[in-house]
């Protein structure tokens, strides 16, 4: 069986691995590429914790200078992996959620009992789940962080080996 993964660069190399080591014949065509937004070194002043809903709103908290204050904060990831890259960038207080935000919010309102004071939410431009609101209305104060912004890849082009086949093999219709 072929498989044609879509998401981004870096998380489908590490899927097309795990899915290669089970048997399946992968190929790569990322439909975005993301942007890595800069960081304010003074982002997180006053923040007392740190959400994170994105790997690559960590990759762009990586390359910015507001990383060592941030691996000071405790850190609410979003799943599992967030969790795993976190801890690879040095954070040591980390707590992971199920992998969904709307799962996180529960986490994040019993975590407020421990920590106090205003949140920072380390995430993409474009989301899903509107955290700040739904913390906003149990008060719980949240500061946007925007990390990473998606952005169209390049056009997909046909390659010796690539999911598509050649050009004139398919029946026309």
């Amino acid at each position: 069986m072929h498989v044609l993964i879509t998401r981004p660069e870096p998380d489908a190399a590490a899927l097309r691995a795990q899915l290669e080591a089970l048997g399946y014949q992968v190929t790569v065509e990322p439909l975005l590429k993301i942007e890595h937004l800069p960081i304010a070194n003074d982002v997180l002043a006053g923040i007392a914790g740190l959400i994170v809903t994105s790997r690559n709103g960590l990759r762009a908290l990586a390359a910015s200078a507001a990383l060592d204050a941030a691996r000071e904060l405790p850190l609410i990831a979003v799943g599992p992996g967030t969790a795993q890259l976190a801890r690879e960038l040095g954070f040591e207080r980390i707590i992971a959620g199920s992998s969904t935000a709307d799962a996180l919010v529960p986490v994040i309102i019993e975590t407020c009992r421990e920590v106090y004071g205003t949140l920072a939410h380390l995430r993409g431009e474009d989301v899903a789940s509107d955290l700040r609101g739904a913390l906003g209305a149990r008060g719980i104060e949240v500061r946007k962080v925007v990390g990473s912004r998606p952005m169209p890849a390049p056009p997909w082009r046909r390659r010796p080996g690539s999911f598509w086949p050649p050009a004139g093999s398919m029946p026309s219709s």
